[in-house]
């Protein structure tokens, strides 16, 4: 069974290393800020570190910048886990994403609300 928490610092090179694996980009989100602001989660198993999920709330809206797992436990429902447990602790939420993954956030719910190119942009009511 997978555990959900709010990462700490303590975790930053677990995360670091979960996002930089999955070849993910935070842009211009700080690490250190959204973890010191609670705006980070992490998947474990059994004391170990499965995906993270970082987020990044304004006050109407929150925007899920990265959700990454390690690529043995891909496709057994910890990405669902995390973008779950976002949504139970902000909403409404928005993700964008490469066509080759919109399947991943229909999946859970999010409806396509913007296509550029190959990016689309994502929405979670509730």
């Amino acid at each position: 069974m997978v555990t959900i928490d709010v990462a700490t610092e303590a975790d930053r090179v677990a995360v670091r290393r979960l996002v930089d694996g999955a070849v993910l980009s935070l842009g211009a989100v700080s690490l250190p800020e959204r973890l010191a602001a609670g705006d980070v989660l992490l998947a474990t198993q059994a004391d170990r570190v499965h995906g993270t999920l970082i987020a990044s709330p304004d006050g109407r809206t929150t925007r899920i910048v990265a959700v990454a797992v390690r690529r043995r436990r891909r496709g057994r429902g910890i990405g669902s886990a995390l973008v779950e447990a976002a949504a139970q602790r902000w909403a409404p939420l928005v993700a964008a994403c490469r066509a080759d993954v919109v399947g991943f956030w229909r999946g859970n719910s999010f409806q396509v609300i913007e296509t550029d190119d190959d990016r689309h942009t994502l929405r979670w009511d509730g």
